[in-house]
C-alpha cells in the first residue's frame, strides 16, 4: 500500500531529521558542554545503529507457485478439465460456463483452426485469460467469499450454511458489483447473486482489489498477492488422458467441428510480504490466508 510506505518512510526521514536538528540547533551552540556532546553522541550512533538495522533486517519475502490446467474447448463449449472423479468443478462455473464463454466472446473451436494472423492469436489468448479470471471470480465469491473461513470445498461430510450479510469494521467487505469493477471481470452481477448466499466478499482489512493485464491484485499494507493467467493457444487436437493424468492424441479424420480442442494453461501464484511489516506479528495470519487461497485455486482449477 502506498499510504503505507510513505509514511514508512516519513518516520525515517523525520527521525534524521530532528536527531540532526538537534545537534545544530542545541549541541553545536553548546559545544563546551562536555556531558551533553557525549549524550548527543551516544544518540546519534544508536539512530545510525537502529537505520543500519531497519535496512537490513527488514526485508520482502516472495513465493512464487505455479498451477497447471487445462481449459476444453469443443463448438461453443469452453470448459476446465479436471482429472480424477475425487476432483470437482467449481459450482459458479459449471452452471455459469456457457454465460462466461460468451462474454468472453471466445469464437467457436472450428474457427480457431484457421488462426494464422498474429492479431487473432493475441486476440484469442486474451479472451481465453479473460475467461479464466471470471471462473476465478465468480468461485472466490461463491466458494470462498470469506477470508477467515475455509473454503466450501474444504469442508467434508454434510454441512449446513447460515451467512449473515451484516457487515463490520473489522475486515474489507466488497460487493458483487464492486469486486467486478475494481477486478475488470466481465461477468454480472446477476450471475454472481444467483449462486451466491453472500452479498459481498469478505477480505483483510485494508485490502485492495484491481485487475491486471494476465490477472488480479489482492494488496494490503502487510502482503501483496497477485494471480496471474497464462494461456498457450497453441492447442492440441483430442486429447485423451490415462488413469495415471499422463496424455495422448489420437488420429482422427473427423471434421473441425466435431473434434475437441486443449489449450496448456499456467496460473501463477505470487506472494510478496513487504518489508515494513515483515516483523509484525500479524504476519501469520496473512500467511494463512494466502496458503488457503492458494488451495483453494489449485482444487479448483488444476489438472488434478
Amino acid at each position: 500500500m502506498k499510504d503505507i510506505n510513505l509514511g514508512f518512510w516519513l518516520t525515517l526521514a523525520t527521525l534524521m531529521l530532528v536527531v540532526i536538528w538537534c545537534g545544530y540547533y542545541i549541541v553545536a551552540r553548546n559545544i563546551n558542554h562536555k556531558d551533553m556532546v557525549f549524550s548527543y553522541t551516544a544518540l546519534f550512533a544508536a539512530m545510525c545503529l537502529f537505520l543500519l538495522n531497519v535496512y537490513f533486517s527488514l526485508r520482502s519475502e516472495s513465493e512464487v507457485k505455479h498451477i497447471v490446467a487445462h481449459v476444453y474447448h469443443k463448438g461453443n463449449l469452453v470448459c476446465l478439465y479436471k482429472h480424477g472423479n475425487e476432483k470437482h468443478i467449481p459450482f459458479f462455473v459449471a452452471k455459469n460456463h456457457n454465460m462466461i464463454s460468451s462474454l468472453s466472446d471466445i469464437p467457436p473451436s472450428e474457427e480457431v483452426v484457421g488462426y494464422s494472423d498474429i492479431d487473432a492469436r493475441v486476440a484469442l489468448n486474451k479472451k481465453l485469460v479473460e475467461y479464466m479470471r471470471s471462473c476465478f471470480i465468480g468461485s472466490l465469491a461463491n466458494d470462498f467469499h470469506d477470508w477467515e473461513e475455509e473454503p466450501k470445498g474444504n469442508v467434508r461430510g454434510t454441512v449446513g450454511y447460515f451467512i449473515s450479510n451484516d457487515v463490520d469494521a473489522k475486515h474489507e467487505y466488497l460487493s458483487h458489483r464492486d469486486i467486478i469493477r475494481y477486478s475488470g471481470t466481465n461477468i454480472s452481477e446477476e450471475m454472481l447473486g444467483d449462486c451466491n448466499l453472500a452479498k459481498w466478499i469478505k477480505l483483510p482489512k485494508g485490502t485492495k482489489v484491481k485487475g491486471s493485464t494476465n490477472g488480479i491484485i489482492f494488496d494490503n499494507p502487510h502482503c501483496s498477492i497477485m494471480i496471474e493467467f497464462f494461456v498457450d493457444i497453441d492447442h492440441v487436437w483430442d486429447l485423451k488422458y490415462h488413469p495415471d493424468g499422463t496424455t495422448y492424441t489420437i488420429c482422427s479424420v473427423r471434421p473441425p467441428c466435431e473434434r475437441s480442442i486443449t489449450y496448456f494453461a499456467t496460473i501463477v501464484y505470487t506472494t510478496e510480504f513487504k518489508k515494513e511489516l515483515s516483523g509484525n506479528p500479524k504476519k501469520v495470519i496473512y500467511k494463512a490466508w494466502s496458503d488457503k487461497l492458494f488451495g483453494f485455486i489449485n482444487d479448483s482449477f488444476s489438472l488434478s
